[in-house]
């Protein structure tokens, strides 16, 4: 046998099939895999009570992979340009042909249910690619006219002559008739191997099922004892013992023979039997219900759909199952199991079959409806992405909400959370959430190439190595691409990190007084509500107060310390002030209180909208849809909040240090087509003294003093100089 493989392999070296795992009898060749599962039932022991393929004996093993390789197998596999994204949709070309029919016995969605099927009973699947002739494929960069799926058993490892250690992997060899020793050595580009990691030998796959071999084994032997109860009769096997005399032993078995034939059998279930003198029957088995098959059979399948990662409903087991769970439960079949399984798949042929050629395949999975959301939670989700900064016109293409085209100069203007207006056009500065860092690294390309004009002296190159020191020295010159790098790089690390931190935070408390505030509502309006007691339903502002300033005070803490350190960058790390002085501490207080306006600014909201609402004698439910209203909307700048409280803090903490060093300070902002135009101006300003104030009470960004429309959403940023000595 072994000489026929010889004269087959190609090559100088003399390799062969290793002889260790391989056994000649009948001319059948068997590989010596660790794995128990195998495809061929001769692969296994000779006891019938041994499962020995569970894909066809077990019939939640069959159906937990049927519903993985139908699912899978139902999602377009497609081919795009790497460069333009484009799907590849031409007939003619060889590669889509392929796909879509990768055999005459085989159309696309076929070869990847034989994959899947393939890939769980055996741990690995092979792709043999071939050519129009049905030999392997010649070339890497050969296109194959044909792809076959196969398991272990027709592909199996080959080795050096006397390579014992299993280690030295040749490449494949396809067993294409085991009967006829009929082998054909396969180099590592003419296969296509998917597996799953065996830490115990890497040549081979490890499959789940074999970890549930012990409880696939107990299910299929309680089966085989069920219906070995049903044919040898309705009761369990027992002793007819005979204590009379004149019976011979031949006439002992016929008449254990006669009462074989009138008592066993699932016929003669339930027959009366009548017992001769001297005769008595005595049962030696457990009754049917001693032997708690249902507890056991539970157990079994609970193991068995635990090893294929299943949901319960995907192997048609709907006890404890409802709408809700069952949703929840398929979305989560598709995102920790198929989608994982599928990137796999894609990643295997893109970096090994498809890695010469100018595609990328990817599975299509706009279609399938457990990752598609209800429309309830696109609009909940476009509102999230919207507090997040994200286009609408952006948002309604990410999510397919099909509407039409917004004019985004008004929609994404900016809220004040501190006034009750919120359409006033100096409300627009800047950004009001984080921008992606693709985003604004497209902004800043723009602003530097407008200022190339201005700043001939230092090339965007030179821009983009300079550290925040250096930034510092030539923002002060009026350099613009310097102020530009300057101030994204001061909001990206010491400003947008916190404020992202905070915004859950700043959502969670008003949702908690939301319902605090509707409580308190519900309490009085099982009567009318009158004018004068509006006060009364009202929360506890004094409560809340305490409570939204705890919230506020690490992440004010935390843009302190920020500051601080930037600060420490800017005057070459000497500085003498004390971060844990008194004036520090009470400056920091300071900016902890100040965060309860925003109950200021939603208690008066409430108390106007209920005074509108009883003066039209409105219902009970009306006037309720009235508070949640205002909540919804405050709960809609929960983003503006944490930008503002973090700014605040920011800029408050880096002018009392500025302060303490007494240095000189300059307005500093980019230019992004959103910035005021008095901060405009104030950019292009020198050097001033601490005490300069730029509008009336503002002497530094987002000075609480100044005129709310001066603040709200600023990301300007001062920078510190000091002055020179005198001697």
């Amino acid at each position: 046998m072994f000489n026929v493989v010889k004269s087959l392999l190609r090559g100088k070296d003399k390799m062969l099939l290793p002889q260790k795992g391989f056994y000649s009898s009948n001319h059948k060749i068997v590989p010596d895999d660790q794995n128990w599962l195998r495809a061929l039932p001769t692969y296994l022991n000779n006891n019938q009570h041994t499962v020995k393929d569970p894909y066809s004996q077990s019939v939640y093993i069959y159906a937990g992979i049927r519903a993985m390789s139908v699912n899978i197998s139902g999602v377009p596999f497609k081919l795009r340009d790497q460069n333009t994204k484009d799907v590849l949709m031409e007939e003619s070309n060889p590669w889509f042909r392929v796909f879509k029919n990768p055999h005459i016995l085989l159309e696309g969605s076929q070869l990847w249910r034989a994959t899947v099927i393939h890939y769980e009973s055996c741990g690995t699947c092979f792709w043999l690619l071939l050519n129009s002739s049905g030999e392997p494929i010649t070339s890497p960069t050969e296109v194959p006219a044909m792809i076959l799926p196969f398991g272990s058993d027709r592909v199996v490892p080959r080795f050096p002559d006397g390579d014992n250690s299993r280690t030295n992997l040749l490449g494949w060899t396809y067993v294409r008739d085991a009967q006829n020793n009929d082998l054909v050595p396969l180099e590592f580009y003419q296969v296509l191997r998917f597996y799953e990691y065996n830490p115990k030998d890497m040549t081979t796959g490890f499959t789940g099922l074999t970890p549930a071999k012990m409880s696939i084994d107990i299910d299929y032997q309680t089966h085989l004892f069920n219906q070995k109860f049903f044919y040898n009769g309705a009761d369990v096997g027992g002793i007819l013992k005979y204590s009379g005399e004149g019976l011979d032993g031949s006439e002992l078995e016929a008449m254990r023979d006669l009462w074989d034939s009138r008592h066993t059998g699932l016929q003669n279930a339930k027959r009366t039997p009548i017992l001769g003198q001297g005769f008595d029957y005595k049962e030696t088995g457990k009754s049917h219900k001693d032997m708690e098959f249902r507890e056991l059979y539970n157990i079994t399948r609970e193991e068995q759909i635990a090893a294929l990662n299943v949901p319960k409903q995907q192997v048609s087991l709907y006890e404890e199952i409802n709408f809700a769970t069952a949703r929840v439960a398929d979305k989560a079949f598709w995102t920790n199991n198929l989608i994982p399984k599928m990137n796999y798949f894609v990643s295997v042929i893109n970096s090994h079959l498809l890695d010469f050629t100018q595609y990328e395949g990817f599975f299509d999975l706009t279609k399938v409806e457990a990752l598609n959301e209800s429309r309830d939670e696109k609009l909940s989700n476009a509102k999230a992405l919207q507090e997040m900064g994200y286009p609408l016109n952006e948002i309604n293409d990410k999510l397919g909400l099909g509407m039409d085209t917004i004019d985004e100069e008004w929609a994404n203007t900016p809220t004040n959370i501190y006034a009750v207006s919120q359409n006033s056009q100096e409300d627009t500065e800047e950004t009001e959430e984080e921008e992606s860092e693709k985003a604004l690294a497209k902004e800043f390309t723009e602003i530097i190439a407008k200022s190339l004009g201005e700043d001939l002296n230092f090339s965007d190159e030179d821009i983009n190595s300079m550290n925040r020191k250096d930034l510092t020295d030539l923002s002060w010159q009026s350099n613009q691409k310097a102020i530009d790098r300057y101030v994204a790089d001061y909001n990206k690390s010491n400003r947008i990190p916190i404020e992202k931190e905070m915004l859950p935070k700043v959502k969670g408390y008003i949702l908690k007084l939301k319902k605090d505030q509707i409580k308190k509502l519900n309490n009085i309006l099982n009567k009318n509500l009158e004018r004068g007691e509006i006060e009364s339903v009202l929360f506890d502002i004094n409560k809340w107060n305490k409570t939204i300033i705890e919230m506020g005070k690490p992440f004010h803490e935390k843009a302190f310390n920020k500051a601080f350190d930037q600060l420490e960058i800017e005057l070459d790390g000497f500085v003498s002030f004390d971060r844990g002085s008194n004036e520090v501490a009470e400056q920091l207080r300071q900016t902890n209180v100040q965060i309860a306006q925003v109950n200021d600014t939603i208690q008066k909201q409430i108390r106007s909208t209920l005074a509108a609402g009883v003066s039209l004698s409105e219902t009970p439910d009306q006037l309720r849809n009235r508070v949640a209203k205002e909540f919804d909307n405050m709960l809609s700048r929960a983003g503006t909040i944490s930008a503002t409280e973090v700014g605040i803090a920011s800029s408050r903490a880096k002018y009392i240090g500025m302060q303490a060093e007494d240095c000189y300070k300059k307005w500093v902002s980019s230019r992004d087509g959103k910035v005021r135009d008095p901060h405009v101006d104030y950019n292009k300003l020198p050097e001033q003294h601490m005490d300069y104030e730029y509008a009336p009470g503002l002497k530094r960004p987002l000075d609480e003093t100044a005129d709310p429309k001066q603040i709200c959403n600023c990301r300007c940023v001062l920078i510190a100089k000091r002055k020179p000595k005198v001697n």
